[in-house]
């Protein structure tokens, strides 16, 4: 019998779905990277984000074993009856929670193991939702369900994993100064496949978004905000990603509509993670001026393909212009938004190409850094 601790993993969405962006990519690397230490199981839903169908080729509500070797349950119907007996059977030491609303895969899962004795330690990682931009979306269903956690002390005992001191800080504002908060970066494993030099033409520029089409990414801010770019910069706005608000979706389609005829729009849609780097080989820099992420897998994944970045303050990615790999703009400041583009398009490729270099080199450093591991591994002991 194994003597690494059983960690029981709720995600609301797993492989091989890829749509729910960061969480998946975390999780997956989390597992690949400390599975020597730990014993991960994961429980899941039997679909991909927004998909009304089962994934195809899985075996639903028993445990199955992944092609990685990861235990995985996909449950069609995660009640509290399938719930409750999986804990209870596989009796774990920790159980790893990946949001906070999330009623299945996270306030169920927390109710039924506070009535185990003993029971297993609970990790909540709240994946950026306590974040002030996060918490103004449907803001008054969420401050009634913090406001009955806190009265009924739901959140009693348990590890909060932050990945930032930002989120740290977002978690303590909320439940208070001294709320037990365990700060590890996400582990990431984006596709390092080496740096290439691509080309750029001066007064030229591939741009693209990616991520989940949402209020909260700000695709409609990032077309409002082309819209203001003055003449005589040429630029192809590529947008990957799956469409969370429909509505939304077409608010961001109407005002593509009005851009100038020297800003073309592409929507690519929804790209496999194992597809992303092909995608990404024509493209020069990464748009995001998000309302907020705890973490940003894309930012991340986008320096791993040898692109800078133009995204807001609200990531815990900061000083990117003074090292080359981008630019982090204060979100109300569009000015300056539209003055990154604009040198962004004005570069050379020589210029270009150093950036590029330097963006990738910094991917590569993050994903091999042992610190960042070791801090993770210290989350379930």
């Amino acid at each position: 019998m194994s003597s690494r601790k059983k960690i029981l993993v709720f995600i609301d969405w797993y492989l091989p779905g890829f749509k729910a962006g960061g969480p998946i990519r975390s999780v997956a690397a989390m597992i690949k990277l400390l599975g020597r230490d730990y014993d991960f199981s994961v429980v899941t839903s039997d679909r991909d984000f927004g998909s009304d169908a089962p994934h195809e080729k899985i075996t639903c509500d028993n445990w199955t074993t992944a092609p990685d070797g990861t235990r995985i349950f996909y449950a069609t119907h995660p009640d509290a009856n399938v719930l409750s007996r999986l804990i209870s059977e596989e009796k774990p030491d920790v159980i790893y929670l990946n949001s906070f609303f999330s009623f299945p895969f996270s306030i169920l899962p927390l109710r039924l193991a506070r009535h185990l004795v003993p029971g297993p330690r609970i990790v909540l990682a709240p994946r950026g939702m306590l974040g002030a931009g996060a918490l103004k979306i449907k803001r008054f269903k969420k401050r009634a369900f913090i406001a009955g956690a806190k009265l009924t002390g739901l959140y009693r005992q348990v590890t909060w994993h932050a990945s930032s001191e930002q989120e740290a800080d977002e978690i303590r504002k909320v439940f208070g100064r001294k709320t037990d908060v365990h700060v590890a970066m996400n582990l990431s494993l984006p596709g390092l496949n080496g740096y290439t030099p691509r080309s750029k033409k001066k007064g030229e520029l591939n741009l693209f978004f990616l991520s989940r089409i949402s209020r909260k990414k700000n695709l409609l801010g990032a077309i409002r905000m082309l819209g203001k770019i003055p003449p005589g910069n040429k630029i192809r706005f590529t947008i990957i990603g799956p469409a969370e608000d429909e509505g939304y979706r077409q608010e961001c389609l109407f005002a593509a509509k009005n851009l100038p005829p020297e800003i073309s729009v592409v929507w690519a849609g929804a790209v496999d993670h194992t597809q992303l780097a092909g995608k990404l080989e024509d493209e020069h820099i990464l748009f995001l001026p998000t309302q907020h992420e705890n973490f940003g897998h894309v930012i991340l994944e986008s320096w791993a393909a040898s692109c800078p970045v133009i995204i807001s303050d609200q990531t815990p990615w900061h000083n990117l212009e003074a090292g080359q790999t981008g630019w982090d703009i204060a979100l109300g400041n569009e000015d300056a938004f539209v003055a990154a583009i604009v040198k962004a398009v004005g570069m050379e490729e020589s210029e270009y190409r150093v950036w590029s270099e330097k963006s990738f080199r910094f991917a590569e450093a993050y994903t091999g850094d042992e610190a960042v591991i070791t801090a993770n591994r210290s989350l379930f002991r």
